[in-house]
């Protein structure tokens, strides 16, 4: 007997063992079946096993359908898959889910029809019965959930199922590809009947001569929204040819994405000497299949050195993932790509509709040349390869590529190198600011080390001030939240002809507004956070669960009069900026300009043509973006940086502030970057005037080791969660306590993060120190096994709880 293991994209750690009934042949494992899960439910899951036993066992469901022919998971997937769920802590089930694409996972529907022989009689039903029945007849079919609703809902599920052993209901599945492929029509001429021309009519004689010309044999090689859009296109003319088969049509599957085959590409840009070398020293690293840190300043052409090692790898059909922390960067970047690359180049990100999620998947998954160079965000490292031959991690420092919500929670800079390591090819990590733990790995010798540390014009670095607010305050002069330093600064550069970024890392208007009278804030009833203000809609909105009200003209708390905004959010730099600099076009970028499908797109092909002049955002713009008329880059208050409570704090805010330094001056002439702040004496503010990533380095590293943080010792953070404080307070001491008297680990908490409550949901915080002579795998197994026995306490057994590694 033939018994199938198979993973549902459920949070489940297990395989569920399904038999294959006789009249379906065997599968190969990673292709879809449709199996039974619960009651009167079909799920779509993923062989990942095959076993054949010797005897039968009854009492094990059978799956419903194979769908597939070819795998869409892959044996290494399932190895990469693994290891993830391992690692990470996460459910197997939830890998899957986040992995494949969700149009591959079929909607399966539980739908009610009356059996043709249903006779009703309504003194032998209930009220509910009978009303349900009622409903029924006047469809061809209900969904369950729709009949559920009439009449009492605790009852509702009974009466169902005496109608089905009475013989008046039918209750089926229904299940539908959520995938739709798309489909073009193709058309050509029948050259054969070339003689017939002369007798049409006008119309139709000039739209058979224009088709004849463009046709090549028998092949159907014009589309016909290609003729649609000539001058003598005329559907009556077209229907006609055809109904003559004159004209001969084919609809032909297509993909969604495809490049312009109008557009040509050019070569790549010679390398300047240092590039050269680098370019030479990664190749040599990349042969052996190593991991190697690319460390090159802000603009010296790192990108140039990537295409080079992409064009090395495409001429020896090999697959390239290209991973960038935003969708942002990957709208620059493949036009560049393109321009280089032609069809080659594709992309694999969020921001692209389910249906372009499959066909790039399936392209990959061929080696088909038209996918052989992957720009994507850190879901692309799920892809199935076929013949991988080189991952880069751009901007590798970036927080951006972890997970956090949902599960799984991994860090893909970290998951990618693993997946480089199961297709045996090598990984270049590229930043200007590396993170730290890369570059102790690059001391220590485990990574591959090659510098680049001239930009490619020869340009020097931006000149940094920091400008003091205190002192700008007492002098008066102030205007707003701009100093006249910043001031002056911005007229320069646009009397210049240049551009200007200008940062805050809030969006909205104002991160909170208060009343005057009796201080009183406005808060989000489901979260520990004050609402940010809005001027656009005039609203008051909470940013951790989304929840909005209109903003009152007077205090909700005593009535009083007048609510002022507090801090300074995009808006409002907005806002100040165009009182300031009446007629100078300007945007914002922020997440809630750039919520709409292409709106980055047309963001940064605005700004890069230069439709406006001056670009507002959030920390998305220190993402390795390439402007090259940016002359100046303000950051409007710095200080709320330095202040965050992780221990990263210091390591990220360097590295937000020299990545958006570096947005200016990127072409011949030095750009300038100002930084307001009452801390202009701070030593990372210090670091950063003078370019000084190594004193960085020194400084954040001695204090890691002194505080045993990464990458001197590794964490696992528990979090827990649930709606009741006691609750969730009690179980986190017990856990905790639990942790430190099993494994006499260095533990922290619990403790409540920065916000402690989110949408309802009370949070505490366990931090667990593994130092290096500690068993990693050990500990997670130890903490897994004490997972069990929280969760088998009654009282704990509400409590969410999870695991964020390597946080």
């Amino acid at each position: 007997m033939i018994q199938l293991d198979v993973l549902l994209p459920l949070p489940l750690n297990h395989l569920y063992t399904y038999g294959l009934p006789e009249e379906i042949e065997i599968p190969r494992t990673g292709v879809r079946v449709v199996v039974p899960f619960g009651s009167k439910k079909w799920q779509t899951g993923i062989v990942w096993r095959i076993r054949e036993v010797n005897h039968a066992d009854d009492s094990l469901k059978e799956i419903v359908y194979v769908l597939d022919e070819t795998p869409w998971i892959t044996e290494q997937q399932m190895l990469f898959f693994d290891w993830l769920s391992t690692y990470y802590m996460s459910p197997l089930g939830l890998v899957l889910k986040a992995a494949i694409p969700s149009a591959l996972l079929l909607s399966s529907q539980t739908l009610v029809q009356l059996t043709p022989e249903a006779h009703v009689d309504a003194d032998q039903l209930t009220d509910q019965a009978y009303m349900m029945l009622e409903a029924l007849a006047q469809h061809k079919s209900l969904p369950l959930n729709t009949l559920l609703s009439i009449g009492t809902k605790s009852s509702g599920m009974d009466t169902i199922n005496d109608l089905v052993d009475q013989g008046f209901i039918l209750v089926e599945q229904d299940i539908k590809e959520k995938y739709v492929p798309k489909y073009e029509t193709f058309i050509r001429a029948d050259i054969h009947q070339k003689s017939l021309s002369s007798a049409l009519p006008p119309k139709q004689k000039a739209l058979f001569s224009w088709c004849l010309e463009k046709s090549t044999g028998v092949a159907f090689s014009i589309k016909k929204k290609e003729l649609t859009n000539t001058d003598f296109w005329s559907p009556s003319a077209y229907r006609s040819l055809v109904d003559k088969e004159l004209l001969l049509e084919k609809s032909v599957r297509v993909d969604r994405i495809v490049w312009d085959q109008n557009e040509s590409t050019k070569p790549l840009k010679p390398l300047y000497p240092p590039q050269n070398v680098a370019l030479n020293e990664l190749l040599d690293r990349l042969y052996e299949s190593k991991v190697t840190l690319l460390h090159g300043i802000t603009g010296s052409g790192k990108t140039e050195v990537y295409a080079h090692l992409f064009e090395e790898l495409l001429q020896k059909d090999r697959q390239v993932l290209f991973l960038l922390p935003e969708i942002a960067l990957t709208t620059q970047l493949i036009k560049r790509m393109q321009m280089y690359f032609g069809d080659k180049v594709a992309t694999y990100h969020s921001g692209m509709s389910q249906n372009e999620r499959v066909e790039v998947w399936r392209r990959v998954a061929a080696g088909t040349s038209t996918a052989q160079l992957i720009l994507g965000t850190r879901s692309a490292v799920f892809l199935p390869w076929k013949s991988l031959g080189l991952v880069v991690v751009d901007e590798e420092h970036e927080s951006a590529y972890r997970q956090t919500e949902p599960a799984p929670r991994y860090q893909g800079r970290d998951a990618a190198i693993y997946a480089a390591h199961l297709y045996g090819c090598g990984v270049v990590l590229g930043s200007a600011t590396p993170s730290l733990t890369s570059m102790a790995h690059a001391q220590s010798g485990k990574y591959g080390y090659v510098r680049l540390d001239e930009r490619h014009l020869g340009t020097p670095l931006p000149q940094v001030l920091l400008i003091d607010l205190k002192e700008q305050q007492l002098k008066k002069k102030m205007k707003g939240h701009f100093s006249s330093v910043l001031i002056d600064g911005i007229s320069e550069c646009l009397g210049q002809g240049k551009q200007v970024i200008l940062f805050q890392n809030r969006r909205g208007f104002s991160p909170s507004v208060q009343c005057t009278s009796c201080g009183h804030s406005p808060q989000c009833p489901s979260c520990d956070v004050a609402l940010t203000y809005h001027k656009q809609g005039n609203i008051l909105k909470c940013h951790y669960c989304g929840f909005f009200q209109n903003h009152l003209s007077q205090c909700p708390s005593c009535r009083a009069p007048g609510m002022e905004t507090l801090g300074l959010g995009t808006q409002q730099v907005l806002e100040s900026f165009q009182e300031l600099f009446p007629g100078v076009s300007v945007k914002r970028m922020d997440q809630d300009t750039t919520r709409r499908k292409n709106a980055y797109q047309e963001l940064i092909d605005g700004f890069e043509q230069q439709s406006f002049k001056v670009l507002i955002g959030t920390q998305m713009l220190s993402k390795g973006l390439d402007f090259k008329q940016v002359g100046l880059v303000g950051v409007l208050q710095a200080d709320a940086m330095l202040h965050h409570p992780e221990y990263y704090a210091h390591e990220q805010a360097f590295q937000i502030l020299y990545q958006l330094g570096g947005r200016s001056g990127r072409s011949e002439a030095q750009g300038k970057f100002y930084i307001q702040t009452y801390m202009p004496e701070h030593p990372l503010l210090q670091q950063v005037s003078r370019h000084d990533y190594a004193g960085m380095v020194e400084t954040q590293l001695a204090q890691r080791r002194t505080f045993q943080y990464p990458p001197e010792v590794k964490l696992i953070k528990v979090i827990l969660k649930h709606k009741s404080w006691n609750t969730v307070d009690k179980g986190a001491h017990w856990l905790a306590h639990q942790i430190v008297s099993r494994s006499s680990l260095p533990v922290l908490g619990p403790a409540d993060p920065a916000v402690a409550r989110i949408k309802d949901q009370f949070i505490k915080h366990i931090v667990v120190k593994v130092p290096p002579h500690v068993s990693l795998s050990g500990v997670k197994k130890s903490l897994s096994r004490l997972q069990q026995t929280f969760e088998a306490i009654p009282e704990f057994r509400s409590i969410r709880l999870l695991f964020q590694v390597d946080y």
